[in-house]
């Protein structure tokens, strides 16, 4: 089997507390978005990829400054 090249990814969720889903489809759980996050984390170490996890408030700035800083090959972002 031929073995992909291992890829930075990054694995965005929104942390703010007070965000208010804008759909009853949107309702899930802070918790049970954590616990996907950390599955889907696990899943891509062991297929050989870097991940990091980085969640999203209201500092855009910041975000974007450390989003540049990691340089990822991809990012997935996980509400």
């Amino acid at each position: 089997m031929k073995r992909i090249r291992a890829l930075h990814v990054v694995l965005i969720y929104n942390s703010h507390r007070g965000t208010v889903p804008e759909t009853p489809e949107d309702h899930g759980s802070t918790d049970e978005l954590r616990v996907f996050i950390r599955a889907m984390a696990r899943a891509l170490r062991r297929l050989g990829h870097r991940v990091t996890v980085l969640g999203f408030s209201n500092d855009l700035l910041g975000f974007q400054r450390r989003l540049a800083r990691l340089s990822p090959d991809v990012v997935f972002n996980q509400f």
